[in-house]
């Protein structure tokens, strides 16, 4: 089964396997690969503004 994770907005999947325990497995979906530049810009003011 294989799903977006609800409020990601297409940046991650999300694959479940039945299993006991269930098995979950997350991917970053070329949509979230896109926003690499926004959160290394993110990344840059947090260590600027601590």
């Amino acid at each position: 089964m294989d799903q977006d994770i609800d409020g990601a907005a297409g940046l991650v999947e999300r694959e479940v396997t039945p299993a006991v325990p269930p098995q979950v497995t997350y991917r970053i979906t070329a949509t979230g690969r896109g926003m690499d530049d926004v959160f290394a810009a993110i990344e840059r003011w947090g260590n600027e503004h601590r």
